[in-house]
C-alpha cells in the first residue's frame, strides 16, 4: 500500500507520517491549516446594494450606505467599498 521501504511513523496520537506524507484525520497538513472564514456573507445587504446601484447609477460607493442607513441598514462607507469591490470581482 505505501510502496516499498515506506516505513509508517507515529507523531503523538493524531499524526501520521508515510513516506513525507503527513495526514491529520484523513486530510493532509494544507487542508488542516486553511483558513475558514466566520464571517457573516450579508446576503441582503449584497443584494439591497445591487438593486440600488441598478436604480442610481450614479450613486457611488459612498452614497449608497448613506442611502442604506435612512432604511435602517446597519452600513457605513468602508462595507460599501469593500462590498462593491467583491462584486466586481465576481462579476
Amino acid at each position: 500500500m505505501w510502496g516499498e521501504g515506506a516505513v509508517p511513523q507515529t507523531r503523538g496520537s493524531e499524526a501520521t507520517c508515510y513516506n513525507g506524507k503527513l495526514r491529520y484525520g484523513g486530510m493532509s497538513a494544507s487542508e488542516s491549516h486553511r483558513y475558514r472564514s466566520t464571517a457573516d456573507p450579508q446576503h441582503e445587504l449584497r443584494l439591497r446594494l445591487k438593486e440600488l446601484a441598478a436604480a442610481r447609477v450614479r450613486y457611488g460607493y459612498r452614497r449608497r450606505p448613506g442611502r442604506l442607513r435612512r432604511e435602517s441598514w446597519p452600513s457605513n462607507v468602508k462595507r460599501g467599498y469593500r462590498l462593491d469591490t467583491e462584486a466586481r470581482k465576481i462579476a
